[in-house]
């Protein structure tokens, strides 16, 4: 009787860790983010986030909390922080890449929002981006976008599977870096780039600008 017992308990631990095993990411990710926000009356604003003052802290608040904050509020902030115009930058795009949105949700789809960020391969001696690749966190040393800011931009032009060219450009007093230029069907662009936060002069405590992993 006991070995029976036994053996009964010891097949549901097994099916326990199979079904844990087999879970994906992306029904993972969308379980974490109904615990944090049962609905939608429950979920974040980016008013603690706007006090932090390091890179550093900020990405790790949005590794923790970032997909709970509501859609509408996360979404307008990564388009504003990223939105550049057209004059404050020189595009070198010889060696652009062009993806469809088709591709970028391909490769992301089982992420939250903050879990990875899209990044390149490149080669920095021709000034040519061969590929985009998934990197684990955001790193302020090289160009790196959040799945929240590529997911805002599908949102705004209704999921259509718009046109993403990623460009080498000179920016801000012959700064190098990959910017996104994103064609809607109607053949408009609009510009982003991988920014630093704007200085808040009506924040004593921030006072100076810093890498945004928004």
């Amino acid at each position: 009787m006991k070995k029976t017992v036994l053996f009964l308990f010891l097949s549901l631990v097994m099916i326990g860790c199979k079904d844990e095993k087999n879970e994906k990411p992306s029904e993972k990710a969308a379980e974490e983010t109904q615990m944090l926000r049962p609905n939608d009356h429950e979920c974040l604003t980016l008013e603690q986030y706007d006090l932090l003052p390091t890179t550093e802290e900020k990405e790790d608040w949005l590794r923790k909390y970032g997909k709970a904050v509501c859609d509408n509020i996360l979404f307008e902030a990564t388009l504003k922080t990223h939105t550049i115009k057209t004059g404050e930058f020189t595009p070198n795009p010889s060696g652009s890449l062009k993806k469809d949105w088709s591709d970028i949700e391909s490769m992301t789809k089982q992420y939250s929002v903050y879990d990875r960020y899209l990044s390149f391969d490149v080669d920095a001696v021709k000034k040519k981006i061969n590929s985009i690749k998934i990197v684990p966190t955001f790193d302020k040393k090289i160009s790196c976008y959040s799945l929240a800011l590529l997911r805002a931009i599908a949102k705004e032009n209704n999921g259509s599977n718009i046109s993403f060219e990623f460009i080498y450009a000179t920016i801000k007093a012959g700064k190098e870096t990959i910017i996104m230029k994103v064609t809607d069907l109607n053949g408009k662009s609009s510009y982003y780039d991988y920014s630093d936060e704007p200085m808040k002069k009506n924040d004593p405590i921030i006072m100076r600008s810093v890498k945004s992993p928004l």
